[in-house]
């Protein structure tokens, strides 16, 4: 079972849609076609650390980021920031990274305890089980 079937739902709440997206268990990242906008495509991957799953914008002339088309061993550039509020009080998290060749290079500026650390982007099959929503191609 290395091939799956990622089912986004999409559109509107009048005209719902499903996309699905064939992706392969070993490859790091997955991408889809922004639905209604052409050629835009998005870039999936799962960064330990603040425990994410990022969608990125790749490949546009405004607003993205470039994605060297790797799934195995991506390149994206610039450099990611996120940053979100966890927590009873609220406190801000921060996550900055350089993903180059599969790896992630976790900035000094990361606010958990891999910044300054360099480890591989994990493969689809080695994400947490709650980000694994996808059944078998099989299926």
């Amino acid at each position: 079972m290395d091939k799956v079937i990622i089912t986004r739902i999409i559109g509107s709440e009048n005209e719902r849609h499903e996309q699905l997206i064939e992706a392969n268990l070993d490859d790091r990242v997955y991408t889809f076609p922004r639905y209604g906008e052409g050629s835009t495509e998005y870039a999936v991957f799962y960064l330990p650390g603040l425990d994410q799953i990022l969608w990125i914008p790749v490949n546009r002339e405004k607003y993205s980021w470039t994605f060297d088309g790797n799934k195995k061993a991506p390149t994206f550039s610039p450099s990611l920031l996120t940053t979100c509020k966890r927590g009873e009080k609220q406190l801000e998290f921060r996550n900055h990274v350089f993903i180059r060749n599969g790896m992630i290079e976790y900035l000094a500026d990361c606010t958990h305890n891999l910044a300054g650390k360099t480890i591989e982007l994990p493969k689809l099959r080695d994400w947490p089980k709650e980000f694994q929503n996808w059944k078998t191609a099989e299926n």
